[in-house]
């Protein structure tokens, strides 16, 4: 199955705090439709390859896809400690920009990327890690992204710059 038939087909993954089901269309072409909360847009798959590329696709990678951060060269903001429920709250609050929206993207391309305020990040944070365990958040403004492990790590870092650019 190619990615255009596989991306985003797993919504219902997701909360629902973060998409709802919505009726949309007219008289008898009315269709179901998964669709973001106030504050919450779904990326289509052109978006979120571009986020991809622009964040993930500037470090080296291991197998199971994560950051291989061993390899990276640049300088790491912070490897926050396991200290709690509120550490990634935390790693949002002190790194991300308070301007700008953040780019949530899954470990599985089923479930559709997400585009949403950091505001209503904050209110969702403790949904979101206890239905998607792995997960990477990504600041276009701030060029900053953290990723959060399987088991359980944190690490943020600033995106380093595209080799065009260096």
């Amino acid at each position: 199955m190619s990615l255009e038939n596989l991306y985003g087909t797993r919504p219902d993954m997701l909360p629902r705090s973060l998409v709802k089901l919505a009726l949309i269309g007219e008289g008898s072409a009315r269709a179901r439709k998964w669709i973001g909360q106030p504050g919450v847009e779904l990326l289509a798959l052109e978006e979120h390859l571009q986020y991809e590329q622009e964040a993930l696709g500037r470090f080296p990678r291991n197998s199971d896809a994560s950051i291989d951060w061993v390899a990276t060269t640049i300088d790491l903001l912070t490897e926050v400690p396991d200290t709690g429920a509120s550490r990634v709250d935390d790693a949002i609050q002190n790194f991300m920009p308070s301007e700008g929206d953040l780019i949530f993207i899954w470990g599985s391309v089923v479930i559709p990327s997400l585009k949403m305020t950091k505001e209503t990040a904050l209110m969702r944070l403790s949904e979101i890690e206890e239905a998607i365990p792995e997960f990477w958040i990504y600041s276009p403004q701030g060029r900053v992204m953290a990723e959060i492990s399987f088991s359980g790590a944190l690490t943020v870092a600033k995106v380093p710059p595209s080799l065009e650019n260096s």
